[in-house]
């Protein structure tokens, strides 16, 4: 089962989470397409993939990566410690799990919010703008 984000909030579990904007991404901006996000969730416990959401260039064969090493149950060091393609966008899979926090509760986005929310994720999110 992947789990979005709100979906991971809800359910209590503590969750791991790490962003990458395409923006960021070298790849990404050798080929002019900057538009995008890597998101990835881990069960905090299991250490387990518990779910990804992927837009923006070379993300079709990412999330593949990520869908085909989910169904292994294998923990998220495993594809950390794998030895990626180059050059590939599914080689950032590395530095995405490197940057796993802690998935915060936060309210919503609002414009003019000037609350920060230590260590949130969500995207529109005051404390990532």
């Amino acid at each position: 089962m992947c789990l979005s984000e709100g979906e991971a909030r809800a359910s209590g579990r503590a969750t791991l989470a790490s962003n990458f904007r395409m923006l960021d991404l070298s790849r990404a901006k050798e080929e002019g397409e900057t538009a995008g996000l890597m998101q990835i969730l881990v069960g905090q416990q299991s250490e387990q993939i518990v779910g990804a959401s992927l837009l923006g260039f070379g993300c079709d064969e990412v999330i593949q990566v990520i869908s085909t090493f989910m169904s292994t149950g294998a923990r998220c060091q495993v594809l950390r410690d794998a030895l990626p393609i180059h050059p590939t966008v599914a080689k950032f899979l590395r530095f995405l799990l490197n940057k796993l926090e802690p998935l915060r509760q936060c309210g919503p986005a609002l414009p003019g919010d000037t609350k920060r929310h230590t260590g949130c994720v969500r995207i529109g999110c005051a404390a990532t703008r």
